[in-house]
């Protein structure tokens, strides 16, 4: 039968030199030809993972300075601990103590962190099905790359506390931050964590955004979506809308929702969570955004396209204008000639300068001064000091389009004003008289 490359490989490295051995992989034992097959197959992945011996999490060949990556984790690993509760502190024994402290530097060379980058960058990171491949294996699953393996839980460890430390290279910190969510414990993954997670992964088939972490949810939610890839992308992303909304009288996975991006022939509400849209920077718990409170969402089908909900009318937008997309030239340009009425001298409509209230929004609140963990984030300090100047036009741009280039991000979106004074940024088009 023909397979992938990828697993090929693994087979010549995963099979004994001198007995047989058992494997079950799932693109071998699934016929992916049947969809019938693969209903039934995909309701029983939590049982497989959680009762098979062990699970073999294999990266792919060595290469990129894997195995000094591995060992190097593995050895921090041993010398943190991370509970179920969310502490992070020494290992028994540990032979390099506060090496869990996140204001500890680490004493490892560029080579090393070089190494680091690219184990993160290899292809078994950026998919969808990994998270309950891992998540949902015992304390024999290992993470194999060549010949080398090390115990998933070191690295999973590994992982989660050099997440929160201070000092890490900004593509290191960027990428452990998106990994972040799905190593947490099983408490953390409820269904939007799950899916905003997964909106940067990759799938075969988009159903799989669905699919691919059904195991992880509450069983409450689960037992609503049926696994059926006779269904559209479309129907499946409904039917998990519905579901958690049902559960949970929130309406929270709307803001997934993109008209550019929407599922083709589906209605406006169901969000596409096979578009990737935006970057993605973990947070610690709770909701970065929670609009109604603990209010519960009405909502009603009088059709089956049709999702009425009640709101409530915070301000009406007036004007709207895009921002170019992949380039940072036109996105410093347009972010420049937005210039709101009163943005050099006049007050806020929620309290200081109309210019800090422009920061914070292009910043979309992502600003050190609120996340102080977070050191990919700008301070509110250092928008003022690099933007002021360049877009009075008295000095040249160059810092002001590094900050567009790593931190601001506002390319591809939309600036608008309201009615009542507030500026705002969206990463859809508004129209003019939307409240």
């Amino acid at each position: 039968m023909p397979i992938g490359a990828n697993l090929a490989c693994a087979l010549r490295y995963l099979r004994h030199p001198d007995r047989s051995r058992t494997l079950w992989i799932d693109a071998i034992c699934i016929d992916q030809s049947l969809n019938e097959e693969k209903n039934a197959q995909v309701k029983r992945m939590a049982q497989m993972y959680s009762y098979a011996h062990r699970v073999i999490i294999w990266l792919g060949k060595e290469q990129d300075e894997s195995t000094h990556a591995l060992t190097t984790l593995k050895y921090f690993g041993e010398q943190v601990e991370y509970t179920a509760d969310e502490c992070i502190g020494d290992s028994p024994g540990a032979l390099e103590p506060t090496w869990w402290d996140a204001e500890r530097r680490l004493p490892y060379d560029a080579a090393t962190w070089s190494s680091l980058v690219s184990l993160f960058s290899r292809p078994w990171f950026s998919r969808v099905w990994v998270l309950q491949e891992a998540l949902l294996a015992n304390q024999r699953a290992l993470v194999q790359c060549g010949d080398y393996s090390i115990p998933w839980s070191i690295l999973r460890k590994a992982m989660v506390v050099l997440a929160e430390k201070v000092g890490l290279p900004a593509e290191l910190f960027a990428t452990l931050g998106s990994y972040r969510t799905g190593l947490l414990t099983k408490s953390t993954w409820n269904l939007p964590r799950l899916l905003l997670w997964g909106r940067f992964r990759k799938c075969t088939d988009d159903r799989d955004k669905i699919y691919g972490m059904l195991s992880l949810v509450s069983p409450a939610v689960a037992m609503n979506i049926s696994v059926d890839y006779n269904m559209s992308a479309g129907e499946v992303y409904r039917d998990a809308l519905l579901a958690h909304a049902e559960l949970t009288k929130r309406l929270e996975l709307l803001r997934h929702c993109q008209l550019e991006h929407r599922c083709t022939g589906g209605p406006s509400w169901v969000p596409n969570f096979a578009a990737e849209r935006g970057r993605f920077f973990g947070f610690r718990k709770g909701h970065t955004r929670q609009a109604s409170g603990h209010s519960a969402a009405q909502i009603r089908r009088p059709s089956p396209n049709v999702l009425e909900a009640t709101g409530v009318s915070c301000a009406t937008v007036t004007s709207a204008r895009k921002v170019p997309a992949g380039d940072l030239n036109g996105a410093f340009q347009a972010t420049q000639q937005w210039k709101p009425d009163g943005l050099w001298t006049g007050g806020y409509v929620t309290g200081g300068s109309t210019f800090d209230g422009f920061l914070e929004v292009i910043a979309k609140g992502r600003l050190r001064d609120r996340y102080p963990n977070i050191p990919p984030f700008p301070t509110m300090h250092g928008l003022r000091q690099g933007l002021s100047d360049a877009m009075r036009g008295n000095s040249s741009i160059d810092n002001a389009l590094d900050y567009f280039k790593e931190e601001l991000k506002v390319d591809g979106t939309f600036f608008f004003e309201t009615q009542e004074g507030y500026l705002g940024v969206s990463q859809s088009q508004p129209e003019e008289g939307a409240n």
